[in-house]
């Protein structure tokens, strides 16, 4: 097709691209003035005739995307059928998904939560308005420069079934079992395809790809996703079912929406960034709660809620033989409660079941926001709070006796016995019985003793020689000028370097937290690329002058915990410097100055 060609009104500038079902071209619109996108069946194109009958289908599915109106969908402008059907949409400036995904290597944790919650957002307005997309896929997921996405090719594509010819069969990596079987599809068929894609954005590999098309429509209908580690991803175990659940074979076992898939992608990376914080002790509180404002939208249609209370049911007889909750657990009557709400109990009550009781509270928090005259929930909420603490409990006692001994006998090398005495202190406090703390304890104090024991002889005095006694003039007593009052505040200016890109630093004074603040440092370099690296944090905070005992935690992602802690004196009305460097092995040191 020569530029001076075109379909309908509209004047072909040049082609952008060709797929399985269609030629997309850039074109002018004479009568607006405005450049769109057209996309015309192939084989339609200067032919005449409509052999398959996807003339009269492509229209008509163009008509139902016409109906949406919605930030994260490409607009559609204009449609036509007869001998050359085409729809005319939205032009959007930028790149597609797979453009983005480079084979084996893992996008940004960041960028998969951004991409997943938009497209989510899409899918559950088109589902809510009765439409399925049916072909969600990495080169339909347009990304521009500021990082929005936008969904194309809404409704358009007839997905392929294994009753197709191989030549006809594209790539169906990303085809839900009930499509490749033929059967009639909902929106939960756009779940398991945003189900891949995540999966593939989180690995850089699909999760049922093999070279041979046919295997691969095998895999989809018959076998579970390849695990993630296979392909080298080491995915937190929360993440990973997450991904189980959207890729489910049985629609009624999958995550109902795409909104409910993003919601629970995002708290399964929340826990793992902040769970290394939260079990540091029991002076350190959780870290702030993200915004309420990201509500979960109630965007259901009556197959939607009808999978729902299906999955609400029957989802837990599934996994682990997990058949019934504990007999304490309060029971919630999930058919009395609307759509929304039934999904966070019941997602919750099944991570009591399988002791993730830290998530189960997040999600009973939101729960109860909603739902604050249910007081089944409030019980349940109260039962997950106790677990939880129990849990919290268990987390630091299994590992921190450990490194708090590590970190004593290492202040004891480098001769800071106190630090070492302290450290001893806190282990003994978790685990009494530990002959190494108990032993190692007993030394230093026992040394500490000795150097004061020398401090406190007396030394042995000259002896006195009287002094004839003078007969003085009283002198007049110099009145002292009133001395000032000094301020009972002093200034701590925390400065913070990392060699590392991302983390969480937390800083006490005595039993009072002065800062809990995550860092991420890093700048853009190119379309939706963070070149990570070192960076520099800086606060200041006002403490009560006097002695006092600063303690730093600094958490890097999978990584425990690891404490510094000062004996330091802050001057009244004076300012001093906490300086904290993490090197590029995430070993962080601190100083006073």
């Amino acid at each position: 097709m020569t530029k001076t060609e075109g379909l309908g009104r509209y004047e072909i500038v040049e082609e952008l691209g060709r797929g399985a079902m269609g030629t997309v071209y850039l074109a002018q619109d004479p009568a607006l003035g405005r450049l769109v996108a057209v996309k015309a069946l192939n084989g339609h194109l200067g032919n005449g005739h409509d052999e398959d009958g996807d003339g009269p289908s492509f229209l008509r599915e163009a008509r139902a995307a016409g109906g949406l109106d919605h930030p994260g969908i490409v607009t559609v402008h204009d449609a036509a059928g007869g001998e050359q059907p085409f729809i005319a949409m939205e032009y959007v400036q930028g790149t597609d998904l797979k453009e983005v995904l480079r084979p084996g290597k893992p996008l940004p944790d960041d960028f998969v939560l951004k991409v997943t919650e938009q497209v989510a957002s899409a899918l559950d307005y088109a589902h809510a308005k009765g439409v399925v997309h049916r072909d969600v896929k990495p080169g339909n997921i347009l990304i521009t420069a500021n990082e929005r996405v936008k969904l194309t090719d809404f409704g358009i594509a007839s997905a392929p079934t294994v009753s197709e010819p191989a030549d006809r069969l594209g790539t169906p990596h990303y085809v839900a079992p009930e499509q490749l079987r033929g059967e009639a599809v909902d929106g939960r068929a756009d779940v398991f395809a945003l189900g891949v894609v995540v999966y593939e954005m989180l690995t850089g590999k699909r999760p049922f790809d093999h070279p041979d098309l046919k295997e691969v429509v095998r895999r989809l209908a018959n076998e579970p996703f390849t695990p993630p580690e296979e392909h080298g991803a080491a995915l937190p175990a929360p993440v990973v079912k997450v991904l189980r659940r959207a890729l489910a074979k049985a629609p009624a076992d999958r995550l109902a929406t795409a909104g409910a898939l993003a919601r629970s992608l995002r708290a399964a990376f929340e826990d793992r960034e902040e769970a290394a914080t939260r079990d540091l002790s029991d002076l350190l509180p959780p870290p702030p709660e993200p915004p309420v404002g990201r509500r979960r939208p109630l965007l259901w249609i009556a197959a939607g809620v009808a999978a729902l209370l299906a999955t609400a049911s029957g989802w837990s007889l599934a996994q682990k033989k997990l058949e019934t909750p504990p007999a304490d657990m309060p029971a919630v009557s999930l058919h009395q409660l609307n759509a929304g709400h039934a999904e966070l109990v019941h997602e919750a009550e099944e991570l009591l079941v399988t002791g993730d009781a830290l998530t189960a509270v997040r999600l009973l928090d939101l729960a109860v926001e909603m739902a604050p005259h249910r007081p089944e929930i409030r019980r349940l909420r109260a039962t997950a709070e106790t677990q939880a603490e129990a849990q919290r409990a268990a987390l630091w006692r299994d590992g921190t006796v450990e490194r708090l001994l590590l970190e004593a006998q290492r202040a004891q090398r480098q001769g800071r016995n106190s630090q070492a005495i302290n450290a001893l202190r806190q282990a003994a406090e978790l685990d009494p019985e530990k002959p190494a703390v108990r032993q190692l304890l007993a030394r230093l104090e026992a040394a500490r003793e000795r150097s004061l024991a020398s401090r406190r002889q007396p030394e042995k005095q000259p002896p006195v020689v009287p002094v004839a006694a003078e007969l003085v003039t009283p002198a007049t007593v110099p009145v002292e000028a009133p001395r000032p009052v000094l301020p009972d505040w002093s200034d701590l200016r925390i400065d913070l370097f990392s060699q590392m890109p991302r983390g969480v630093v937390t800083v006490y004074a005595g039993p009072e937290q002065v800062m809990n603040q995550r860092f991420r440092f890093g700048k853009r370099s190119g379309l939706l690329r963070r070149k990570t690296g070192a960076g520099r944090l800086e606060a200041k905070r006002r403490l009560p002058a006097g002695d006092t005992e600063l303690r730093v935690y600094v958490t890097l992602p999978n990584r425990a915990a690891v404490r510094r802690t000062l004996d330091v004196s802050l001057p009244a009305g004076a300012s001093r410097v906490l300086r904290i460097l993490i090197d590029g092995e995430g070993e962080p040191s601190v100083q006073l100055d």
